[in-house]
């Protein structure tokens, strides 16, 4: 992500604003590289993916954040 921010102080900020947002995360680097943790991840109520991330598994996770059933993978 460009900019000073990373893409998991977005989503904290974002979900301080929004709480019922979901948050897909997807990076090359692992969860603890990209500047977080799992903790930060369930705390915005999302996920994260690691890249390359299998189309299918991409589009089933956003399916199920999309129908409420749970924004895991």
């Amino acid at each position: 992500m460009a900019g000073s921010m990373s893409g998991l102080e977005l989503a904290d900020q974002l979900h301080r604003e929004k709480p019922d947002l979901k948050v897909i995360v997807l990076s090359g680097y692992s969860i603890d590289i990209a500047g977080g943790s799992k903790e930060t991840i369930n705390r915005v109520g999302g996920v994260f993916l690691p890249k390359p991330c299998p189309t299918r598994t991409l589009l089933e996770t956003v399916r199920k954040c999309l129908d409420g059933g749970g924004c895991d993978a």
